[in-house]
């Protein structure tokens, strides 16, 4: 059961693209659907330091509980896949909470300027800093969003020739055991993680 949601998550991460890195710069860990499609939040669980600082805010750590309830809570399949989603309010939230962790020289600023600003992922960006956290997490929870929405409620893709699903969403299998076994994957993970808002929903 757990092999099927760790399928499942990983073609909900298939989708987005990033913007092309630096030359000088080789993506960490590139072999992985998450670290191509969101590379920040990704890089979030390869450094101790910073890992660590998540997992001790208490605001960071109130959500992951809010959100794991409100997984728990859903039963049908329309409040299991928005359950998956970041709320407009979740996004807000969790963007400031990382923005008030971010001192000059601190793990989350090297993380910035030594991956993530380099990576060139985030190109399009001009805010430095707290801002800059804000903004890259806003792009990873929304690329995210839209690939469960696409993935897990059948929305059209940008490219729907090569990026629409091959599978009814509506069908027995898909409602009884595909959903079911995401929320089992997340559930799995937050054992390990008590902020897996930054997990990229359990994918690893």
């Amino acid at each position: 059961m757990r092999k099927i949601g760790i399928c499942c998550l990983g073609l909900l991460f298939s989708l987005c693209s990033y913007a092309q890195v630096q030359r000088e710069y080789h993506l960490i860990s590139a072999e992985k659907i998450e670290n191509k499609a969101y590379y920040f939040t990704a890089l979030l669980r390869e450094f101790g330091e910073v890992d660590s600082m998540i997992c001790h805010d208490p605001v960071l750590k109130k959500m992951g509980l809010k959100k794991l309830e409100r997984l728990h809570e859903a039963k049908t399949s329309q409040e299991q896949v928005e359950a998956m989603k970041f709320s407009a309010e979740e996004i807000t939230e969790a963007g400031k909470a990382l923005a008030s962790l971010y001192k000059p020289g601190n793990p989350i600023d090297r993380l910035l300027t030594r991956h993530i600003i380099p990576s060139g992922c985030y190109q399009q960006y001009k805010e430095d800093g707290a801002e800059l956290l804000k903004k890259v997490w806003e792009q990873d929870a929304e690329g995210m969003n839209y690939a469960i929405e696409v993935y897990a409620a059948a929305r059209k893709p940008h490219y729907p020739q090569i990026d629409s699903i091959g599978f009814y969403i509506h069908s027995r299998r898909f409602i009884e055991e595909i959903l079911p076994a995401c929320q089992q994957n997340i559930a799995f993970e937050v054992k390990t993680h008590p902020v897996f808002l930054f997990c990229t929903h359990g994918c690893r």
